[in-house]
């Protein structure tokens, strides 16, 4: 069964001149879903990758890209966006869940923009994302799709 996905594109690349891509993220669970773009270099999601195909030898796996609000480390600037990702197990059994935070920073509606969902998985699924990310050429190829695998005889 298929409980959600997520998809990383590289929108523009900026290698020629630094180290420098233009990303987006595409989340979804069978129910929300969610777009952000974001701005990193190509070993952007190295230990990440790494973590998630140890996991759950590591008890949870958190991806953080900016911070929500004022930065005090920054003189309180303020991120232009926040993009927050944690695995881990929910139960005894192992199943994974998949917290889901994006966060465009904008003060106030209209522009203030905000997702915040959760995604069931299976920790080999997990494990094949991570293999996923690894093994993803971002400077040859513009997309890396994943979707969740979970057993059908479980809902969170």
């Amino acid at each position: 069964m298929n409980e959600g996905f997520l998809k990383f594109t590289v929108l523009q690349n900026y290698t020629d001149e630094e180290d420098f891509i233009h990303f987006a993220l595409n989340a979804g669970s069978n129910k929300w879903s969610s777009y952000m773009e974001f701005y990193g270099n190509s070993t952007i999601f190295k230990e990440f990758a790494k973590k998630l195909k140890n996991f759950p030898k590591n008890k949870e796996v958190i991806f953080e890209l900016g911070k929500r609000g004022n930065d005090p480390k920054f003189g309180n600037i303020k991120w232009a966006h926040y993009i927050y990702l944690r695995f881990y197990c929910y139960d005894a059994v192992g199943h994974v869940a998949i917290d889901v935070i994006m966060d465009n920073n904008g003060d106030n509606l209209p522009v203030k923009k905000m997702a915040q969902f959760s995604i069931l998985s299976e920790v080999a699924s997990v494990n094949e994302l991570g293999e996923k990310l690894t093994n993803w050429k971002i400077l040859e190829t513009s997309d890396l799709a994943w979707e969740t695998k979970t057993p059908t005889s479980y809902t969170a």
